[in-house]
C-alpha cells in the first residue's frame, strides 16, 4: 500500500461512489467497508457523507487492518467539499493526510471557478522520484471524492454510469473510463448481507502523468450497485480493485442513515 498509493486513491473513489444514497431522504450517511486480499482483511474504510441539494462534504478514513497493520501500519484521512448545480459537480477543496510509520504526507488542493486547480504536497511516503503533473493537465479535473459525486449524478440523470472521469489526486493524473454492464447477479457472501440482482459498472484506469516508474499500476475497478431503500440511489455494496499483483475485494459491512 505504501508503494502503491494509487490503490488508496481508487479505494477512496470507489467507496465514495456510494455516498449520495438519496439527497432528499438522508442528509448524513456513514458507510463502513472491509477490504480483503484473498482471505485476509487488509484495509478498513469509513465514509461520512453530508449532502444537501446544493453542496456536499465527505470525509473518508482508511487504515490498514489485520496482519497488514502489524507489519505495515498506515492510514489516510481525506476530506472534500464542493457544490452541486443540477448535474454539475464543482469541488471547492480536497485535503488528504497520509501516514506510514514515521512518514507523513499532506495534500491540499483548491479549485477555481475557471477549472484551474491549485495546491501543494508536503512530505512523501516513498523514496522513489515522481514526475510533477503539469498545470495544463490539472485543469478541469476532479479529486477522487468529487469525481465519485459526479458519477453518482450522471447515473441519476442519465440512467447509466458510462463515461470518462478525469481525476487529479494531488500526485497523479489519470482517467477512469466507465462502462455500464447492466444487470448482474451477486452470489451470497459471508462478508456482507447482499445478494441477488445488482447493476454492474466497470472502470479501466488510464494513467496520464505523475505515476511512479516502478509501480502504481492498478488497472480496473468493478462496482456492484444496489439501492438500499425504495426510491434511493444505488450504492456500491461490493467492489473489486484489480491490478497485476491481484485483486482487492471490497464489501459494504455497515450503513448508517440519519434522517433529514
Amino acid at each position: 500500500m505504501r508503494r502503491h498509493p494509487l490503490v488508496v486513491a481508487l479505494l477512496v473513489f470507489a467507496s465514495t461512489c456510494s455516498k449520495s444514497i438519496d439527497a432528499y431522504a438522508a442528509r448524513d450517511v456513514t458507510l463502513h467497508y472491509d477490504v480483503y486480499y484473498l482471505a485476509m482483511p487488509v484495509v478498513a474504510v469509513d465514509v461520512d457523507a453530508r449532502r444537501d441539494a446544493a453542496s456536499y462534504r465527505t470525509t473518508v478514513a482508511l487504515r490498514s487492518a489485520g496482519i497488514l497493520h502489524v507489519f505495515a501500519p498506515w492510514e489516510s484521512h481525506v476530506e472534500a467539499d464542493g457544490t452541486i448545480d443540477g448535474a454539475i459537480v464543482r469541488p471547492v477543496s480536497y485535503r488528504a493526510d497520509n501516514a506510514y510509520r514515521e512518514r507523513r504526507q499532506r495534500i491540499d488542493l483548491a479549485y477555481e471557478r475557471d477549472g484551474a486547480v491549485r495546491g501543494a504536497v508536503a512530505g512523501t511516503l516513498t523514496d522513489d522520484a515522481r514526475d510533477d503533473v503539469p498545470m495544463a493537465l490539472r485543469e478541469g479535473t476532479l479529486d477522487p471524492v468529487s469525481a465519485s459525486a459526479a458519477l453518482a449524478e450522471r447515473l441519476a440523470t442519465t440512467g447509466s454510469c458510462a463515461g470518462t472521469v478525469a481525476i487529479y489526486d494531488g500526485l497523479r493524473r489519470y482517467d477512469l473510463r466507465y462502462a455500464d454492464l447492466g444487470a448482474a447477479t451477486m452470489e451470497p457472501s459471508r462478508r456482507d448481507p447482499y445478494r441477488g440482482e445488482a447493476r454492474l459498472c466497470r472502470a479501466t484506469v488510464e494513467p496520464i502523468a505523475g505515476f511512479l516508474p516502478a509501480g502504481e499500476r492498478a488497472t480496473e475497478i468493478s462496482a456492484w450497485l444496489v439501492p438500499l431503500a425504495e426510491g434511493a440511489r444505488p450504492v456500491a455494496v461490493r467492489m473489486d480493485v484489480s491490478g497485476p499483483h491481484g485483486t482487492l475485494h471490497v464489501h459494504l459491512a455497515r450503513v448508517g442513515i440519519a434522517p433529514p
